[in-house]
């Protein structure tokens, strides 16, 4: 009998714990993961939120879109760089995947190329 409230017990523990993660995730995690969805990046930025993981992946997913817009644009006025456009487009999309992983994972890692140039960015 005392088995299986344990179980029942450890059970109920496991569910609180997804639910709060949840809870953390809505809050913080959503705005960190609308960094990496190109314009939408700007809305932390905007809200002026003060959570440091939301800041961090602000700055990364600002500076991941300064970029492709750049590349879009000399890559739109330059008719011969027009054969490498579908390689930066992909390779941005890559740099994107990465960032929402990180903040799924919960984690504050730069991104590739691009990190070192967020850190730069005053917000």
């Amino acid at each position: 009998m005392e088995k299986s409230s344990e179980k029942e017990k450890i059970k109920k523990d496991k569910e609180n714990k997804k639910q709060i993660n949840f809870e953390k995730f809505k809050k913080t995690n959503l705005l960190a993961l609308v960094c990496y969805l190109g314009f939408f990046c700007l809305i932390p930025i905007l809200v002026k939120e003060k959570d440091d993981f939301v800041k961090f992946h602000a700055k990364q997913g600002l500076a991941l879109f300064i970029v492709e817009m750049v590349t879009c644009m000399v890559f739109g006025i330059v008719p011969i760089f027009w054969l490498f456009g579908g390689f930066f487009m992909l390779f941005w999309l890559v740099l994107n995947i990465i960032g929402i992983t990180n903040v799924l994972n919960e984690e504050k890692k730069k991104l590739p190329v691009i990190g070192r140039f967020a850190d730069k960015l005053n917000i």
